[in-house]
């Protein structure tokens, strides 16, 4: 872990933080990482609320299997609106996300029928 320890600063900083697109871009950088070192980053942290527990989920997932792991675990994942969140998120910085398991994980995604379904409840209301 030495040399890394600016990195592996950053990194936890902006997996704790209460900005979720930083979060993220901190989960693509994790991927990166060797395994060890990401799960020790994460099992460091406590989350401070749902949105940073969700936050250090997603980071777990990502660190023990890769975004394969994420998207295995799609149906896992707590909370329509975390999940949808999660997929925008990724789609607007793929970039960093690109990796095999991509195009897996964003199909899982969108073929969310739960998140789906709360997705187009949310439209009714507002139309009405």
């Amino acid at each position: 872990m030495e040399g890394r320890g600016p990195l592996v600063r950053d990194l936890t900083r902006r997996l704790r933080g209460a900005d979720f697109r930083q979060a993220l871009k901190a989960v693509a950088e994790l991927r990166h990482l060797d395994r060890a070192v990401g799960a020790h980053v994460i099992s460091s942290l406590t989350p401070a609320d749902e949105q940073r527990a969700f936050q250090l989920l997603i980071a777990r997932l990502v660190a023990e299997g890769g975004v394969h792991g994420l998207a295995a675990r799609w149906s896992d994942l707590p909370s329509p609106q975390w999940r949808e969140r999660l997929v925008s998120e990724i789609g607007q910085a793929v970039h960093l996300w690109v990796d095999e398991g991509t195009i897996e994980l964003l199909l899982a995604g969108l073929l969310d029928i739960e998140g789906l379904e709360e997705a187009i409840e949310r439209i009714r209301r507002r139309e009405v």
